[in-house]
């Protein structure tokens, strides 16, 4: 038999779980959240604005990056992958991205 689960009560606590973690956290988590050529997918850029909601509601800070060439892409996530100290904790990108970019390409954890 099947069995209703409760969305919205489930996804409610996880957030009240989350921002009490956060929230007890020293320093706060910071994302950066990427769209690869965000024009042509506008379902991409509401999952973003979701994410950035999301993060802000919970207390991460987040930044938002848009870029419309590979080598823009690439550069970026160069750039984020450095950011190590107390700045980048997490890279999430709302595209799909080429494997196999080699030793020096984007590191990305899935």
């Amino acid at each position: 038999m099947a069995r209703l689960i409760d969305c919205r009560g489930v996804a409610s606590r996880y957030f009240d779980w989350a921002a009490r973690e956060i929230s007890a956290m020293r320093r706060k988590p910071r994302l950066e959240a990427v769209l690869f050529r965000p024009q042509q997918n506008p379902a991409s850029l509401k999952y973003r604005d979701l994410i950035l909601k999301d993060a802000e509601r919970l207390g991460v800070a987040v930044r938002g990056h848009e870029v419309e060439t590979e080598e823009s892409l690439l550069a970026l996530v160069r750039r984020l992958n450095a950011d190590r100290g107390d700045r980048t904790d997490a890279v999430l990108s709302a595209e799909v991205l080429a494997q196999g970019r080699g030793r020096d390409g984007p590191r990305f954890s899935a």
